[in-house]
């Protein structure tokens, strides 16, 4: 468990050099570690992570520390890859689809692995041909189907809650988002300011 907490830690300050653990984090970051290394603990290993919070709590950054810790720890999947993930801004995700249609957040879609940083940012109705779209919307519904059928993996940050989850894109997405994701709130003072 020694060499686990080191590799976390090495993973952590490749991201964020002066990267310290507070009181206030311990559990938090004690979830994660185990989540990374499918110990048993409060976080499904069989579901994402949705790293949710208020402004500047490090969601971002202790994605980043996950993805590369959990590279190093998970075993290779049935196929032989390595634990990984692609991560996209959902502005980007919103971008893509306004000059490309649904063709152009078909990876999001379609990706083993993937994570959307800052969601509940991006436009929530994009213009597609006159039809008013949620494009976010349309790709986490996607991202469950691949949940149920294979067990692909979605992660999350947000400055959102559920409840905000629900008011931006419906119902639907709401109740996915409570099966897809282990919620993991970030909480604290702004961990920028403090470590930027």
């Amino acid at each position: 468990m020694n060499r686990a907490k080191k590799a976390f830690m090495a993973a952590a300050r490749e991201v964020c050099p002066g990267f310290a653990i507070t009181e206030a984090m311990k559990p938090t970051v004690n979830d994660i570690f185990r989540w990374c290394c499918l110990l048993p603990g409060r976080l499904d290993p069989q579901r994402g992570l949705m790293l949710h919070g208020d402004i500047g709590t490090g969601k971002t950054t202790m994605l980043e520390i996950a993805r590369i810790f959990a590279q190093r720890m998970r075993p290779r999947d049935d196929k032989g890859r390595l634990y990984g993930f692609r991560t996209a801004s959902a502005i980007g995700v919103a971008s893509d689809f306004n000059s490309e249609g649904y063709g152009g957040i078909r990876t999001y879609c379609e990706s083993d692995r993937q994570a959307f940083d800052d969601l509940g940012l991006e436009p929530t109705s994009v213009n597609y041909y006159g039809t008013r779209v949620n494009p976010m919307q349309h790709v986490l519904l996607a991202r469950y189907d691949r949940f149920t059928a294979t067990g692909d993996f979605t992660h999350i940050t947000t400055n959102l809650n559920l409840q905000g989850i629900r008011d931006l894109y419906g119902d639907q997405v709401y109740d996915r988002c409570k099966q897809m994701f282990n919620m993991v709130e970030m909480n604290g003072s702004t961990w920028r300011r403090a470590n930027g």
